[in-house]
């Protein structure tokens, strides 16, 4: 059995559902729109920059977006891109919400920029972490090339359930890789690795390019998450808003989160 990785990458946003004690922002921003990319790419970003201000207005700026800079090596020497997560939260707080309520390109000699207006619904995790409860995890390697089987490890210092989930971007959802038939769900404390050595036989992680892209490379994010208590994912693709709504529901110091970034190479 082969499980892919993440199938659209760049600008990811993951949002949750607004609690009552939610704060909404009026928010303007940009991002400037190359040739290089598309205007759904560019006003994607102006996004991720609105969420940014929205977060500092609610008093969360110390925290900070995920921003992942992923190389590899080409003729040139070193490519690199930058991965920007709109995480939706820095560390005491999430999004709940985003309404664009207007887009428009604007023009400026030969430079384009993308302009929104939002309004943004920004909320606070209940409680706050458990600093003895951490959590690391890396890929055996963040360069694969197309259809290169890789693994996962990592360590908990509590007792934990460890999960592994995918995200589609521009369908704002997660989809569950492990658990899966071949590696059920077990509470683990200490070092892990993915495929476990049970299952290594039964299925593989394996890299796979989307069948339209047409790039030779491919940067993207999925996500480690670790919970002391049980937290079940639908078998089906679950909406970021729904997720990040359960896991607030579950309380700060139940869970750990981590990203792990990476690049396809078409061979």
């Amino acid at each position: 059995m082969s499980l892919s990785l993440l199938r659209n990458s760049a600008l990811i946003l993951l949002v949750s559902y607004a609690a009552a004690s939610a704060d909404t922002f009026q928010i303007r921003d940009s991002a400037y729109y190359p040739t290089n990319i598309s205007q759904e790419e560019a006003c994607e970003a102006a996004k991720i920059n609105a969420q940014k201000q929205a977060m500092s207005k609610a008093g969360l700026e110390k925290g900070r977006f995920a921003d992942l800079e992923i190389c590899t090596d080409d003729v040139a020497g070193a490519n690199c891109n930058l991965i920007q997560e709109s995480q939706s939260y820095y560390e005491g707080g999430y999004i709940t919400d985003t309404k664009i309520t207007k887009e428009e390109i604007k023009k400026s000699g030969v430079e384009r920029q993308c302009v929104i207006d939002a309004q943004i619904t920004v909320d606070r995790f209940k409680g706050k972490p458990d600093p003895n409860f951490a959590l690391s995890a890396e890929l055996s390697d963040r360069k694969m090339f197309a259809n290169e089987t890789f693994s996962i490890t990592g360590e908990t210092t509590k007792e934990a359930y460890v999960y592994l989930l995918g995200y589609l971007p521009m369908k704002d959802v997660f989809y569950k890789i492990i658990p899966n038939p071949f590696e059920p769900m077990s509470k683990i404390q200490g070092e892990f690795i993915f495929p476990s050595k049970n299952s290594s036989s039964k299925y593989v992680l394996e890299a796979l390019l989307p069948k339209d892209f047409e790039n030779e490379q491919l940067s993207e994010i999925m996500l480690v998450l670790a919970t002391k208590d049980e937290f079940s994912l639908l078998n089906r693709e679950e909406t970021a808003p729904n997720f990040y709504k359960r896991l607030n529901e579950l309380g700060r110091d139940r869970w750990r989160k981590i990203n792990l970034g990476y690049t396809i190479v078409r061979k």
